[in-house]
């Protein structure tokens, strides 16, 4: 099966990720680590500089591997800085150019008809693909305007959408969407099996997201063999068949592609062939339970949670219940209690805090202490808008403290809630409780990975720490009260944070059934590390901490 990637990048951006390729032999030699063959790739200097500078770049450079399709970026007509639509369409077919990009929050315009009358009816015309970073809500409003445009929605996600993307999908049949930011568990299979496979091209977003991840994900989707393949390259290289053949004239041109993954890995070879292995089973330490009113998630349900554990090769997950989290936290309790009695081989919990309650908050240790399976405390500070060092969690923490219990912490950069340094604080403070700092002070990458580094009771948790987390792409915002801008590009954060705090100091998290254990899995595996940290850090660490909280 190939894999084609239509969304990557190459080239030096401002904020860079912490791993990416400058230059095209860099970026092949990436597509070769993960086994992606062919790519249509665009610079980064097109999304974050100048298009009028680097469409041509990015056609000359890419000309010269067979492996790469150039794609280049589009400006508004009106202002006069690209070639007029006619003379723009006529020059991408000259210079092998497959598709067009656009970037309206990037560039600041608004993607409509207004703006590109032109072009968008040359491009519906000709079936030249428009590939959009942008949310649905625009998105629709550009779709109802030019309804015969090929329209690629990229980058939606990390969290589900389904809620505004399937009514899009079911009244605009151009709709498409690449798989770089479908995470949510079930995203995939459940794409497919109300539209068929047509509608999904595979994506990595490299080098914002660590594409293993995304790779490891379709390689292992619920679908059919067929669909997969589809989804995997059939589908774009049908939606590209519009421009000039490969056949044309391109002196100097490489024929090469990737024939076998050159990453050495014997884990990830295992996990790439059957999806798992009994060599490295996975213990996840960040999960939730049952389902959850704040979006779509297709796998909430307890059958498909088991279902997805098993398949995906998890041998326990530690779950805190999203009722008890975001509604009654004693109903949520008690109902994740009833699972684990229901699953006591796969599944232990964690008792949800919630400071809002002060009287539950004060007799949580007793409540725990009376449970079975419970292995320690779960806070959310930013979601109950209560901080982290508050003393209606001191209970909690004086008891985790004394027993040596785990504590899961919510932790976001730039958070008055949940930041890093609150949790260091924490740490110091109560030297005999584990804590996990859930999803690593997300953004903060330094403060939260020497925290992890230095001190011995705390482990950095990697749950959606490898994929970017764009607010922007999400219509109606997000639940999450901050975000650093830094955190658009993560690629290469696994290698970071092993480097860091070490492989002994990272704990491995999905937030399942939200994010899928493949794809959180896949950014382990493809990541430039060795095999023995990632047996650290996809179940021994885990194992370790369990044991000890026990």
């Amino acid at each position: 099966m190939k894999f084609l990637d239509c969304n990557c990048s190459y080239g030096r951006a401002a904020r860079p990720p912490f791993r990416f390729a400058a230059d095209v032999p860099a970026l092949l030699a990436a597509m070769d680590w993960c086994g992606i063959e062919r790519a249509l790739v665009y610079h980064a200097s097109q999304r974050f500089s100048s298009p009028v500078t680097w469409n041509p770049v990015v056609a000359e450079e890419t000309g010269r591997s067979a492996r790469l399709w150039p794609s280049w970026a589009m400006l508004p007509s009106a202002c006069g800085e690209l070639p007029a639509p006619d003379d723009l369409v006529a020059a991408m077919q000259r210079r092998n150019v497959r598709a067009l990009w656009a970037f309206p929050q990037e560039h600041h315009y608004r993607l409509d008809r207004q703006s590109f009358p032109d072009l968008f009816r040359l491009m519906a015309e000709q079936r030249i693909p428009l590939f959009a970073k942008e949310n649905l809500a625009a998105l629709k409003e550009l779709l109802v305007e030019c309804p015969e445009l090929i329209v690629v929605a990229m980058n939606q996600g990390p969290h589900s959408l389904n809620r505004h993307l399937f009514p899009l999908m079911d009244a605009f049949p151009n709709l498409l969407l690449d798989t770089s930011h479908l995470l949510v568990e079930g995203a995939i299979e459940a794409i497919c099996e109300r539209y068929g496979p047509e509608r999904l091209l595979f994506g990595s977003a490299f080098p914002d997201n660590c594409a293993g991840g995304a790779r490891l994900r379709l390689a292992h989707a619920d679908i059919g063999a067929a669909d997969r393949a589809a989804i995997a390259g059939g589908n774009l290289e049908r939606l590209l068949g519009w421009c000039s053949s490969d056949s044309s004239d391109r002196s100097g041109v490489s024929d090469h592609c990737a024939r076998e993954i050159a990453n050495p890995s014997a884990l990830a070879a295992a996990f790439m062939a059957n999806g798992r292995t009994p060599t490295c089973p996975i213990v996840d330490l960040h999960g939730h339970w049952g389902p959850f009113g704040g979006s779509h998630l297709p796998c909430a349900c307890e059958e498909k949670m088991l279902d997805t554990l098993r398949r995906r090769g998890v041998v326990r997950i530690v779950c805190s219940d999203h009722e008890a989290l975001f509604g009654d936290p004693e109903l949520g309790n008690r109902r994740m209690q009833a699972a684990m009695d229901r699953h006591p081989d796969v599944l232990s919990g964690y008792w949800a805090v919630n400071p809002n309650y002060p009287d539950l908050a004060r007799k949580a240790p007793e409540d725990l202490e009376r449970s079975r399976g419970f292995v320690g405390f779960k806070l959310l500070p930013d979601y109950h808008v209560y901080p982290l060092t508050g003393d209606r969690y001191a209970a909690a923490l004086d008891h985790a403290d004394s027993r040596r219990r785990l504590v899961l912490v919510h932790t976001w950069g730039g958070s008055a809630f949940n930041s890093p340094r609150m949790l260091e604080a924490l740490a110091l403070k109560y030297p005999g409780a584990f804590f996990l700092m859930g999803h690593s002070g997300y953004g903060d990458w330094d403060a939260a990975l020497g925290i992890g580094r230095d001190l011995p009771n705390v482990y950095l948790d990697s749950t959606a720490v490898y994929v970017a987390h764009d607010f922007a792409m999400q219509p109606n915002g997000s639940g999450t009260p901050a975000a650093l801008m830094s955190c658009l590009h993560v690629n290469g954060i696994i290698e970071r944070m092993v480097e860091t705090a070490g492989s002994r100091k990272i704990v491995f998290g999905t937030d399942l059934p939200w994010y899928s254990p493949h794809f959180a899995a896949g950014a382990v595996l493809y990541a430039h590390i060795a095999d023995d940290a990632r047996q650290d850090i996809l179940h021994r660490n885990a194992e370790r901490l369990l044991g000890a909280a026990n």
